[in-house]
């Protein structure tokens, strides 16, 4: 009988002791163990073993509770853990998903019950094929259990297109089996910040958890006021599950959203989901658009994307404000900087809405500045690896 606490852990282990080969000379094998429904099966995979390989046929689709008919089945599977000891100790998990294998367990379709497996060894002394052999096979009887994996839940919006076909790219998971907070980081493009959630993917009317029941966005606010950006201590909303056969259709939404990371937190035992700013790898303006503060600043753009080395972020900037520098981190004058040329000297540009590029230097001290700037927004992109920034006037 093999069983795991509510964590998923190993609650057992099973030894199996064999007798050692004799090869006529000292040597150390390495064992693993096979298993089968029956001792026949062996006998099947091993005849198939000297066949010549045929082309591999596509799976038959499981049952909905995932059985499958026992000719759709592998004949054997190898446990997944080797051992140089003739006493070999398995640990319990690594057995049973061998188990689980052979009869087609999951978690839909596991019952409580003994299942009768064959199990035999082979033993092998690395690099020496020719030692290869197999022991006798047993038969024993084995309770097994499929080892339970946190629940998931998928985003599904403007971010994936409206697909209800699920990815792996948009799924949050618990953060522990059964505690039913499910967490999530994503990157989420300009525009894009509409969405709700789905318990299970490719189909709609599947358990959803919305911000409203009506099929409609609802815009974010803070203190009464609609955002364009979520605040560095980000959100915390209510959200609505299904009710019977009712489902929460609402979308959250953020209109005007420049892109970016978001960390999301979604708690079903108290019905909110929590959206706070992604840790993305930040470049700080510093100048005159922040009062030359180089311990703070609200002022930064954020990297596209992991690796990307391409950083984009919208600044409103006030008239007779457009004067700064980046850096790669605050907290001192001296490192990190990335400015528009080695001196510490202003470097004119005219920002247009058709875009204006220019140079970056890493370690540069020179500021950007347009002296005949008006006051508005501007998008500005900073490409680290052509050394290039563009501003954009909007």
């Amino acid at each position: 009988m093999f069983d795991c606490d509510d964590k998923g852990t190993s609650l057992n282990d099973i030894t199996f002791t064999v007798s050692q080969p004799d090869y006529g000379m000292g040597c150390v094998p390495v064992y693993s163990v096979q298993v089968a429904r029956t001792e026949a099966d062996f006998a099947k995979w091993d005849e198939l073993q000297a066949q010549p390989e045929t082309p591999d046929t596509p799976d038959t689709p499981a049952e909905p509770d995932g059985t499958r008919a026992e000719e759709e089945l592998p004949l054997t599977a190898m446990v997944d853990q080797t051992s140089t000891d003739a006493k070999i100790t398995l640990d319990g998990e690594t057995f049973c998903v061998a188990v689980n294998t052979i009869y087609g367990l999951t978690l839909k379709n596991a019952k409580d019950v003994p299942h009768p497996v064959a199990v035999r060894v082979h033993a092998e002394v690395p690099n020496a094929p020719y030692s290869a052999i197999w022991s006798n096979p047993i038969t024993i009887n084995v309770r097994s259990y499929v080892k339970p994996v946190p629940d998931k839940i998928w985003l599904v919006g403007a971010p994936n297109s409206w697909a209800i076909t699920g990815s792996p790219d948009w799924v949050l998971e618990e953060t522990e089996i059964g505690n039913r907070i499910y967490t999530g980081d994503f990157t989420i493009k300009e525009g894009e910040f509409m969405f709700r959630f789905y318990d299970e993917p490719g189909d709609w009317d599947k358990f959803s958890i919305g911000s409203q029941m009506e099929d409609s966005p609802l815009d974010i606010e803070v203190d009464g006021v609609k955002i364009t950006s979520l605040p560095e201590e980000g959100v915390t909303l209510p959200c609505v599950q299904m009710q019977g056969s009712n489902n929460p259709k609402g979308s959250w939404n953020i209109p005007g959203w420049k892109g970016g990371k978001v960390h999301i937190v979604v708690d079903l035992n108290e019905n909110t989901v929590t959206m706070t700013p992604g840790q993305s790898k930040k470049l700080w303006a510093v100048g005159a658009l922040n009062g030359w503060n180089i311990n703070k600043s609200d002022f930064y753009v954020s990297e596209t994307e992991d690796g990307s080395d391409i950083y984009e972020g919208t600044f409103d900037i006030a008239a007779g404000d457009f004067e700064f520098r980046f850096y790669s981190q605050l907290g001192d004058w001296e490192t990190g900087s990335i400015g528009a040329g080695e001196p510490d000297d202003k470097f004119p540009i005219s920002v247009t809405a058709a875009g204006t590029t220019g140079e970056i230097m890493i370690g540069g001290k020179g500021k950007w500045n347009d002296a005949n700037w008006t006051g508005g927004e501007c998008k500005i992109t900073v490409d680290l690896k052509k050394l290039q920034i563009t501003f954009t006037k909007l």
